[in-house]
């Protein structure tokens, strides 16, 4: 039993497609704000432990 494919993006509806790009773009503003040195504000901050948290809790559920 292997993990489930993930779609591809023609597959994808255009509500999701849009969710993946909006979390793409806002990846980018993160590291280029911690490239330039700009100080992130409070969202960004919540944004990366957002991340972070689910990544470690899918990491274990397998």
């Amino acid at each position: 039993m292997g993990r489930k494919p993930k779609k591809t993006w023609e597959k994808l509806t255009p509500l999701e497609k849009a969710k993946q790009e909006i979390e793409y773009l806002r990846t980018e503003v993160i590291f280029l704000k911690k490239l330039k040195g700009i100080p992130l504000d409070q969202k960004d901050l919540q944004n990366i432990k957002a991340k972070k948290l689910k990544k470690w809790s899918t990491k274990d559920s397998h």
